[in-house]
């Protein structure tokens, strides 16, 4: 699910939007829950900022060619693929990888 806000540099301080639960007042400090969708057609907005996150890869992967290319002008960047688009807009993964330590063998030859 799509959270949206206020960014701080917003030319204004409160804004209503339709959210999953109805008509909700947002702000820099308070978010809401908004669909993939509508979160994909307003990219380019200067005001909002939206967070997605990895449960959100499937509606993004089956979005219409019409959204998918909506969404790309939106962020100014040529059309791509829907693996594009998440990797454009959904969290990387953190990496959590060790470096194995080296096991000397207690074979001498």
């Amino acid at each position: 699910m799509v959270s949206v806000k206020l960014t701080e540099n917003s030319s204004i301080g409160r804004f209503t939007i339709m959210g999953l639960d109805g008509r909700t007042e947002i702000s820099r400090n308070d978010s809401c829950s908004i669909s993939v969708l509508r979160a994909l057609t307003a990219l380019s907005s200067e005001n909002l900022m939206f967070s997605f996150e990895e449960n959100d890869r499937e509606e993004i992967m089956n979005v219409s060619e019409k959204i998918l290319g909506l969404a790309f002008k939106e962020l100014g960047k040529d059309l791509g693929s829907h693996a594009d688009l998440c990797d454009l807009l959904l969290p990387k993964p953190v990496s959590s990888t060790k470096k194995k330590a080296s096991k000397k063998s207690s074979l001498t030859e």
